[in-house]
């Protein structure tokens, strides 16, 4: 069975040992969290079984029946959660696993090849995909409107980026002449 990394355990809530969840992956409105997830630990996976959970937005809350208090929800503060990959293929919408995409190209629709994917950072409200080439950083937005289409067997990601957004990390900086 594979396995797809969806997020990770943000921090404990309340005395039962209820988590909160960060995603990493577009979820669908109404889509229920599975009923299974595995916690990436030093020693390898471990299974969980959901008692209770809810999605909203970009977080979740669980209560796994493994896990009966706050000291042992704070003991996995941090770490890894993954699903089975059929959570996210049986989805209705696609659903963008961004952590999958570390290691692709970049293509934009105007600027070409703009670099390689080597990080996601995870703000409030959304994500950022770390785009690197040789001699710059882009910070892209990681949404829908943005990015048109992952083609995997490539290993590569078509992007639209919003007009002027690459220039600003790629053009050559201005020196003040005295």
């Amino acid at each position: 069975m594979e396995k797809i990394k969806i997020g990770y355990i943000q921090k404990a809530k309340g005395i039962r040992g209820e988590m909160i969840c960060r995603l990493g992956v577009e979820v669908p409105l109404g889509r229920k969290f599975p009923r299974e997830i595995f916690i990436l630990k030093k020693d390898g996976y471990v299974c969980c079984h959901l008692q209770s959970g809810s999605i909203a937005g970009q977080h979740a809350a669980i209560l796994l029946k493994e896990v009966s208090s706050r000291t042992e929800a704070e003991q996995l503060r941090g770490l890894d959660i993954y699903a089975e990959k059929k959570f996210l293929a049986s989805a209705k919408r696609k659903i963008i696993n961004y952590y999958s995409l570390i290691g692709f190209e970049v293509l934009d629709n105007k600027e070409g090849a703009i670099g390689t994917i080597k990080g996601i950072d995870e703000y409030k409200m959304h994500k950022i995909l770390v785009i690197s080439n040789n001699n710059f950083e882009i910070l892209l937005p990681a949404n829908p409107d943005i990015i048109k289409k992952v083609l995997t067997a490539k290993k590569q990601v078509l992007v639209e980026a919003p007009e002027g957004l690459v220039e600003i990390y790629t053009r050559p900086t201005e020196t003040e002449d005295e």
